[in-house]
């Protein structure tokens, strides 16, 4: 099992999951992503905005200004206003707010997984964040995800 799940966490799992595949591997795709992803409950609780948002009435603004020089304007206030928060193309969220949630995946599940890593190890375009997520899945899963033999190396 997969503990304390963070919402980051959940991101990179879901951004490992393969867009092609057959009707069964899709079927599972898209179960695990149910999973993975948010609801609307818990992006409410978290308090998650994408792009740049007015404090007092919580709606998204316009930047009639230039990117160096930004100028918003709230739509619902029809005002230019100050008081924002967020940056523009990046979600912001409450992170203390994100206590984790914990994931079950069944052996299938699991297997998609181990499939992508096995597609990576071919192409050999391994990145930062496909070694955070098998650490993440080797802490819940660990005969599933075994590290690499460190026999490998003589003194």
């Amino acid at each position: 099992m997969l503990k304390g799940m963070k919402v980051i966490d959940r991101y990179n799992l879901a951004s490992m999951l393969p867009e092609k595949g057959g009707l069964h591997t899709q079927l599972i795709v898209q179960k695990l992503r149910e999973k993975l992803l948010m609801n609307a409950d818990e992006v409410e609780a978290l308090g998650m905005t994408t792009g740049v948002v007015h404090i007092e009435c919580g709606n998204p603004v316009q930047n009639k200004g230039t990117e160096e020089d930004p100028k918003y304007y709230c739509l619902m206030c029809n005002a230019f206003v100050e008081d924002v928060k967020g940056k523009p193309g990046h979600t912001i969220w409450n992170q203390d707010a994100d206590i984790g949630v914990d994931i079950e995946l069944k052996k299938a599940e699991r297997g998609i997984f181990i499939q992508a890593f096995a597609n990576l190890d071919k192409s050999e375009d391994v990145s930062a964040e496909h070694v955070a997520v098998w650490n993440i899945l080797a802490a819940g899963y660990p005969k599933a995800f075994m590290p690499p033999d460190e026999d490998d190396e003589e003194d």
